[in-house]
C-alpha cells in the first residue's frame, strides 16, 4: 500500500491493485465516493491526492475483485434474483452455461477454464 502525504498533511491509502481486480472504489472514511473500472486505477490515485486537503479523513483508493463484491452485495443479489419470474431464473441459468461454456472454449488462462468448470459441475451440467 502506498500513504501518499498531501501539501497540507493529509493522507491518500492506495491499495495496491491485484490481476484479480476489476474494479477501484475511492472511499472517505467509510463512504464510498466512486466505483470506476481498473483501468482507471491511476486517475483515482490522482484525483484522490488532488482533493484529499479538501477532506478531513484520509481518502482511500481499494482495488476490488468479484469476489469482494459478491461479499459485499450477497443479500441484496439472493433478494435479486429470488424476484426473478422462473422464466427468467431459466433463462439466466441458460446464460451462465453458455458463458461458461464459451469461457471453457475460448479462454487462454487455464485458471479461469477451471472456474468455469467448477461453476459447471456446481450447477450439475456436468459431472
Amino acid at each position: 500500500m502506498a500513504v501518499i502525504r498531501t501539501k497540507r498533511n493529509q493522507f491518500v491509502y492506495a491499495y495496491e491493485a491485484e490481476p484479480q481486480d476489476r474494479w477501484v472504489k475511492t472511499l472517505i472514511g467509510n463512504h464510498c465516493l466512486t466505483v470506476q473500472h481498473i483501468s482507471e486505477y491511476q486517475q483515482a490515485v490522482d484525483w484522490a491526492v488532488s482533493m484529499a486537503d479538501q477532506f478531513d479523513p484520509p481518502l482511500t483508493i481499494l482495488p476490488f475483485d468479484v469476489n469482494d463484491f459478491v461479499k459485499l452485495n450477497r443479500d441484496r443479489l439472493e433478494r435479486g434474483l429470488a424476484l426473478l419470474t422462473p422464466e427468467e431464473q431459466h433463462q439466466l441459468r441458460q446464460d451462465v452455461v453458455t458463458t461458461c461454456v464459451e469461457v471453457m472454449r475460448d479462454c487462454d488462462d487455464p485458471d479461469v477454464r477451471a472456474d468455469a468448470y467448477d461453476v459447471l459441475q456446481k450447477m450439475r451440467v456436468v459431472q
